[in-house]
C-alpha cells in the first residue's frame, strides 16, 4: 500500500529528524512522477518544513545526483 505522509511524518521527533526524513524521501522519489511529487509536497507539509528548507534540501539532492 502507498505510504501515508501523515503517518510517516508522525515518526519525526525533532526538526532535524523531519529534515532527514524529507531528504531521504527526495533521494528515492521520482520528482517528475505526479504521484511521487504530490507525496513529497504532502510529506513536507505534514513535517511542517519551511518552504526555503524544502527547496534547499531538494536542490542539495539534485546537485549531488548531477555530480555523479
Amino acid at each position: 500500500r502507498p505510504l501515508d505522509p501523515a503517518e510517516v511524518a508522525s515518526a519525526a521527533t525533532s526538526p532535524e529528524i523531519a529534515s532527514e526524513m524529507y531528504l531521504a524521501s527526495v533521494l528515492v522519489a521520482d520528482e517528475t512522477n505526479f504521484m511521487e511529487r504530490s507525496y513529497l509536497d504532502e510529506l513536507a507539509r505534514q513535517l511542517k518544513l519551511d518552504a526555503a528548507l524544502k527547496t534547499r534540501l531538494e536542490a542539495e539532492v539534485k546537485a549531488n545526483t548531477e555530480a555523479r
